[in-house]
């Protein structure tokens, strides 16, 4: 069943927990896809659209629908919206019907048309083709017409808006009559005689820079906002110049301070705050945090040794130097607070100056001011009489006006229709076809093409959760990430390389590299904590490279000069004797089951103060025993025999060995192989892990790749050419290295668990290739 567990839906969420689509990490890894998938459908869609739609000629002409406005009540106006909308849609359906449609098919030159002619219903097709509709917030109609050729569309849009007035005034002349036109006109021209006198009253208006209010309370505000003015302006003038005395107090006080700095660098300045903003410097906050830290950890120390001792002199030594280092940083930090206290004087000098100069131009600008606008009160005053009289005879026209309205509406009352139909502009047609509609149509095409590949990303988003990248892993836990071991084919190696034993191998590869970045978390780990002696090696599932990873780990601490012991616990699919030559023998089963000793099963390599130790014959024994107490016994003699134990586990998810010899490890290493584990899968497993107790210090990523937007390329490129030249070197074993000139082109496969167990064969190197 543990087995199966990798494979749940709910594998890669764990119970209670949302999962949430990460839209940055989606258009990273989705991207090339989804913009095949809209290349796909689009460049098609786009095709069909352009040869599958017909061109047409669309010719456009207007009519005015004017509104009627009727007298209600006892003289009072009003607009018969609703009527009037409902008049003018019963229009466009009288244009758009067959009652209009049926005469333009009458005429000879429309029957002529064999586009038209050749349908089985030509009135149905003419419906189709001619519209009306009411341009936005105007009484215009447009009336349109499309068809294939553009004589035939001018054609159709002429004839209909013809046969349609026709209809129009023959009804209008029957409902008004010839009265009815005449107050049309005068309506009209009254309107713009009205309209020209409340121009020239606007402009009176503006030329005198006077409002609609009465002229009294305009001069008084005003007068009263100039003299307003003129005393702010008084005002802040003796404002801004004590303030300019108060800076150039300043300026003296702080030239003075800057003199007594000179002469006594280390004398100690409290006036303007000098000494508090010293201190509050970073560097002599971070220099006193030190010495904090120093004098803490000396006195830990006096309690260790006495003091004669080399560690304690030593000790002293360091704190001295960062005392002197503090008083320099300190004297340094004055004299900067100094300067700057000083060009900030200067700025506000600067800045008092300009001020007072802007406050006496604005009080000299209020004076010029307020006797030009006495001279202008008397102008304004013959003018507004003359606005009085351009008034009144604005309010005669407008009653003669409602007088003409009046008796518009006693014959609209009787007629009913609440507008009048003329002829806007006679229809015209463009030269070329209109694409509308097979732009409309491509437009189509191109958002579905958009909305299948962004749907297409987002459930390949939710079905394929594998963690590939460093910010993958963030998503996961806020463990760190210890390395980053880029993937064989991203890295500059030869054909038939190790992968397990790179750092012997290839010591100056990038890879290689990767693998010494967590040699210092455990030989130089966090302040506070102990060094890792014994250190588990573990991950989700299999094929992450957690085997290589124990491999390289363990050689390294061995190249550092430490007794090293790694152990391969993996009872049903060992590798680790393999990758070292060594055949399968007896091991951790016999030591655990009282059969051997360690010293009898303990296998030094050919790599100095490196040793291995396999799992043994015993492999149905061995798990049973994981959590004995004699395991914890082998674990404490392993101890003071070795300096650090490396354990390699098979996959936590899989397996339960790595939980049972967690909690007494010191530290964990999770390995998460880039394209092999799910983060779903990541979460899971340090979850497990951190319920038994186990201390995981980090999260190693295996096998990454080169992806749109990373760096790991150029960083791969970076690195070499920090290194060209300088070759890599033969090991303290005179192994030989492969000359990559000569070596075939391979792909370097991982080192891991069961697979390569399948690959492997017996031989120093009959471990499978990495």
């Amino acid at each position: 069943s543990s087995e199966l567990q990798q494979f749940l839906p709910d594998q890669r969420a764990t119970e209670g927990q949302e999962r949430n689509i990460n839209l940055m990490r989606m258009l990273r890894l989705r991207a090339p896809m989804m913009i095949a998938i809209f290349l796909a459908l689009a460049v098609p869609a786009v095709l069909a659209g352009w040869f599958l739609v017909p061109i047409s000629y669309t010719a456009t002409g207007t009519i005015r629908a004017t509104a009627n406005r009727p007298a209600i009540l006892d003289g009072m106006r009003g607009t018969g919206d609703g009527s009037y909308q409902q008049f003018v849609r019963t229009q466009i359906a009288m244009i758009e019907g067959p009652a209009i449609l049926n005469r333009v098919l009458d005429e000879p030159e429309v029957r002529q048309l064999g586009w038209l002619m050749e349908k089985d219903d030509p009135l149905h097709e003419l419906m189709s083709s001619v519209r009306a509709s009411v341009r936005g917030g105007s009484e215009l109609v447009n009336i349109r017409s499309s068809a294939p050729d553009r004589e035939s569309a001018l054609l159709i849009a002429e004839y209909v808006m013809e046969h349609y007035l026709d209809h129009a005034l023959s009804e209008e002349r029957t409902l008004g009559g010839e009265r009815l036109l005449q107050l049309y006109d005068e309506q009209r021209d009254l309107q713009a005689e009205l309209e020209a006198q409340l121009q020239q009253i606007r402009r009176a208006r503006q030329e005198i820079n006077a409002p609609v209010i009465g002229r009294g309370e305009f001069v008084s505000r005003e007068q009263t906002s100039f003299y307003e003015n003129l005393a702010r302006a008084a005002s802040d003038i003796s404002d801004r110049e004590s303030r300019l005395r108060a800076i150039q107090n300043r300026i003296e006080r702080i030239n003075e301070l800057r003199e007594q700095y000179q002469a006594s660098p280390s004398a100690v300045i409290f006036d303007l705050n000098i000494q508090e903003r010293t201190l509050n410097d970073s560097r002599v906050q971070r220099l006193k945090q030190e010495i904090a830290s120093r004098e803490a950890n000396l006195a830990l120390l006096r309690d260790q040794y006495v003091d004669s001792a080399p560690q304690l002199r030593q000790k002293v030594r360091e704190l001295d130097v960062v005392t002197a280092e503090l008083e320099r940083v300190t004297r340094e930090a004055r004299g900067e607070v100094i300067e700057m206290l000083a060009a900030q004087a200067d700025l506000d000098l600067r800045d008092a100056e300009e001020r007072l100069e802007s406050a006496q131009t604005r009080y000299a600008e209020a004076t010029s001011t307020i006797d030009e606008k006495r001279l202008e009160e008397i102008e304004q005053s013959r003018a507004w009489a003359r606005i009085r009289e351009m008034e009144d005879s604005a309010d005669t026209t407008r009653r003669r006006m409602r007088r003409v309205e009046d008796e518009i509406y006693q014959i609209n009352v009787e007629s009913k229709a609440p507008a009048r139909i003329s002829m806007a502009s006679s229809p015209t047609a463009p030269s070329t076809p209109g694409y509308g509609r097979r732009y409309q149509r491509m437009l189509l095409g191109l958002m579905g093409a958009m909305g299948v590949a962004v749907g297409l990303g987002f459930l390949r988003e939710i079905t394929d959760q594998q963690v590939r990248t460093r910010q993958d892993l963030s998503y996961v836990t806020s463990l760190p990430v210890l390395a980053s071991i880029p993937h064989v084919s991203e890295d500059r190696l030869p054909g038939g390389a190790s992968a397990a034993l790179l750092t012997v191998d290839h010591p100056t590869s990038t890879t290689a590299d990767e693998y010494r970045r967590i040699l210092s978390r455990i030989v130089y780990p966090p302040e506070g904590s102990a060094e890792l002696n014994t250190c588990l090696v573990v991950s989700p599932s299999r094929a992450d490279g957690k085997t290589s990873l124990a491999c390289n780990l363990a050689i390294t601490l061995a190249q550092a000069n430490r007794r090293v012991l790694l152990i391969d616990i993996s009872s049903r699919h060992p590798s680790v004797e393999l990758t070292f030559g060594f055949e399968p023998a007896e091991g951790l089963a016999e030591v655990l089951c009282g059969d051997n000793t360690p010293h009898e099963v303990v296998r030094e390599t050919e790599y100095p103060n490196l040793s291995v130790l396999g799992p043994g014959y015993r492999t149905k024994d061995l798990v049973g025993k994981l959590a004995s107490r004699n395991a914890v016994e082998f674990l404490e003699q392993a101890e003071d025999a070795f300096d650090h134990i490396i354990i390699d586990t098979p996959p936590t998810l899989l397996m339960s060995d790595a939980k049972l010899l967690a909690p007494i490890a010191d530290g964990v290493i999770m390995v998460v192989g880039a394209g092999v584990s799910t983060m779903g899968m990541v979460r899971r497993s340090i979850q497990e892990m951190q319920q038994v107790g186990a201390n995981i210090i980090g999260v190693v990523l295996n096998g990454i790749r080169v992806y749109r937007g990373g760096y790991l390329q150029q960083n791969v490129q970076l690195y070499y050419a920090y290194s060209e030249g300088h070759g890599e070197s033969r090991n303290g074993n005179g192994r030989r290295k492969t000359d990559p000139s000569n070596a075939e082109p391979a792909e370097i496969l991982l080192l891991e668990d069961e697979e390569e167990q399948e690959q492997s064969s017996g031989g120093r190197r009959r471990g499978p290739d990495a």
